[in-house]
């Protein structure tokens, strides 16, 4: 299976017109852009999806849903609190493992950091020793064999936003 991971774009700090809770964050201008140039470079990729998974945090929900509108995806769509910023990884990797495993050839997660970057390397390697430098709006994606908390996928690429955007130009 392919699993995608995309950081949610950039968004607004805490106190920015009276958003008062980080999980409340809206994208900026610019990370609205930002999202809508790395989804017209994975329409370029002709990536496929059977699902987009997203932490319900607004500024990764926002992300998420320009993907999925401009992947014409919108009814794969799911908000999954195990991506939410203080999730436990555990929960999320028994959660893929139990619903998609077996069931799906890609899946896309979109979260935040440092998680998106600790699941790559749990993944990947089996434990969080791996240091990624995982970009707002950037994009990783693992070969995974099965699903499991522990050494189970192949980092295939990891895409930093702006080649992305050059993708979809």
């Amino acid at each position: 299976m392919k699993l995608y991971l995309l950081r949610h774009a950039e968004a607004y700090p805490v106190g920015h017109r009276g958003c008062r809770r980080d999980f409340d964050r809206p994208l900026t201008p610019k990370g609205r852009k930002t999202t809508l140039e790395v989804a017209n470079g994975l329409s370029a990729l002709e990536v496929e999806l059977d699902a987009i998974w997203t932490s319900p945090a607004i500024r990764a929900l926002q992300t998420a849903e320009l993907v999925a509108r401009r992947l014409k995806l919108r009814q794969q769509l799911h908000l999954v609190d195990e991506l939410a910023p203080g999730a436990v990884l555990a929960e999320l990797i028994a959660r893929l493992h139990r619903e998609v495993q077996g069931k799906a050839k890609a899946v896309m997660l979109v979260g935040h950091e440092p998680a998106m970057s600790e699941v790559v390397s749990r993944l990947v390697r089996g434990d969080a020793q791996v240091a990624l430098d995982f970009k707002k709006a950037g994009l990783c994606r693992l070969e995974v064999e099965e699903v499991v908390l522990g050494k189970c996928a192949v980092l295939e690429w990891m895409l930093p936003p702006k080649l992305l955007a050059r993708l979809g130009a």
